[in-house]
Protein backbone atom coordinates (compact mmCIF):
# COMPACT_ATOMS: atom_id res chain seq x y z
CA UNK A 1 0.00 0.00 0.00
CA UNK A 2 1.06 3.62 -0.44
CA UNK A 3 2.22 5.30 2.58
CA UNK A 4 -0.70 7.36 4.72
CA UNK A 5 -1.61 8.22 8.22
CA UNK A 6 -3.51 6.09 9.80
CA UNK A 7 -6.62 7.65 10.50
CA UNK A 8 -8.90 5.85 12.87
CA UNK A 9 -11.98 7.11 11.69
CA UNK A 10 -11.56 5.62 8.00
CA UNK A 11 -11.98 2.24 7.40
CA UNK A 12 -9.71 -0.21 5.97
CA UNK A 13 -11.91 -0.45 3.11
CA UNK A 14 -10.61 3.60 2.50
CA UNK A 15 -7.60 2.55 2.44
CA UNK A 16 -7.43 -0.47 0.07
CA UNK A 17 -9.88 1.68 -2.43
CA UNK A 18 -7.13 4.30 -2.16
CA UNK A 19 -4.78 2.28 -2.95
CA UNK A 20 -6.26 -0.09 -5.84
CA UNK A 21 -8.54 2.82 -7.12
CA UNK A 22 -11.30 -0.26 -6.91
CA UNK A 23 -14.79 0.88 -8.15
CA UNK A 24 -17.96 -0.52 -7.55
CA UNK A 25 -19.70 -2.34 -3.94
CA UNK A 26 -17.29 -0.54 -2.17
CA UNK A 27 -17.50 2.60 -3.43
CA UNK A 28 -21.04 2.51 -3.09
CA UNK A 29 -20.79 0.95 0.56
CA UNK A 30 -18.04 4.14 1.53
CA UNK A 31 -20.83 6.36 0.03
CA UNK A 32 -23.63 4.67 2.29
CA UNK A 33 -21.38 5.05 5.13
CA UNK A 34 -20.86 8.81 4.96
CA UNK A 35 -24.41 9.26 5.06
CA UNK A 36 -25.15 7.11 7.86
CA UNK A 37 -22.23 8.66 9.49
CA UNK A 38 -23.82 12.65 9.16
CA UNK A 39 -27.69 10.79 10.02
CA UNK A 40 -25.72 9.41 13.30
CA UNK A 41 -24.70 13.23 13.68
CA UNK A 42 -20.81 11.81 13.66
CA UNK A 43 -20.59 14.56 11.13
CA UNK A 44 -23.40 17.44 10.61
CA UNK A 45 -22.48 18.06 6.44
CA UNK A 46 -24.27 16.87 3.66
CA UNK A 47 -23.62 14.13 0.97
CA UNK A 48 -22.78 15.72 -2.10
CA UNK A 49 -23.80 13.63 -5.37
CA UNK A 50 -22.78 14.23 -8.49
CA UNK A 51 -25.28 12.23 -10.93
CA UNK A 52 -24.02 13.23 -14.07
CA UNK A 53 -26.31 12.24 -17.14
CA UNK A 54 -28.77 10.30 -13.95
CA UNK A 55 -26.51 8.04 -13.35
CA UNK A 56 -27.61 7.49 -10.37
CA UNK A 57 -31.11 8.29 -10.53
CA UNK A 58 -32.02 4.40 -9.53
CA UNK A 59 -29.96 4.69 -6.19
CA UNK A 60 -31.99 7.96 -5.49
CA UNK A 61 -35.60 6.43 -6.66
CA UNK A 62 -34.36 3.22 -4.35
CA UNK A 63 -33.89 6.10 -1.35
CA UNK A 64 -36.79 7.87 -1.92
CA UNK A 65 -38.82 4.72 -1.98
CA UNK A 66 -37.41 4.10 1.36
CA UNK A 67 -38.72 7.13 2.71
CA UNK A 68 -42.31 7.08 1.18
CA UNK A 69 -41.94 3.19 3.22
CA UNK A 70 -40.87 4.87 6.12
CA UNK A 71 -37.43 2.94 6.45
CA UNK A 72 -35.84 6.21 5.94
CA UNK A 73 -37.01 9.16 7.55
CA UNK A 74 -37.49 12.56 5.38
CA UNK A 75 -34.53 14.42 7.47
CA UNK A 76 -32.07 11.63 6.88
CA UNK A 77 -33.06 12.07 3.05
CA UNK A 78 -32.24 15.36 3.31
CA UNK A 79 -28.66 14.29 3.86
CA UNK A 80 -28.45 13.70 0.09
CA UNK A 81 -27.58 16.43 -2.02
CA UNK A 82 -27.85 15.70 -6.21
CA UNK A 83 -27.07 18.07 -9.14
CA UNK A 84 -26.03 16.54 -12.68
CA UNK A 85 -23.61 19.56 -13.03
CA UNK A 86 -20.57 20.60 -10.99
CA UNK A 87 -21.99 23.99 -10.22
CA UNK A 88 -24.63 23.18 -9.53
CA UNK A 89 -24.08 21.19 -7.21
CA UNK A 90 -22.01 23.26 -5.69
CA UNK A 91 -24.56 26.31 -5.45
CA UNK A 92 -26.79 23.86 -3.62
CA UNK A 93 -23.98 23.08 -1.05
CA UNK A 94 -24.01 26.72 -0.81
CA UNK A 95 -27.26 27.12 0.35
CA UNK A 96 -27.25 24.73 2.97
Amino acid sequence: MRDYTPDPTVTIVSYVMYDKAFCGYGTLEELLEVITWAQLGIHQKPVGLLNVDGYYNSLLSFIDNAVNEGFISPNARSIIVSAQTAHELLSKLEVI
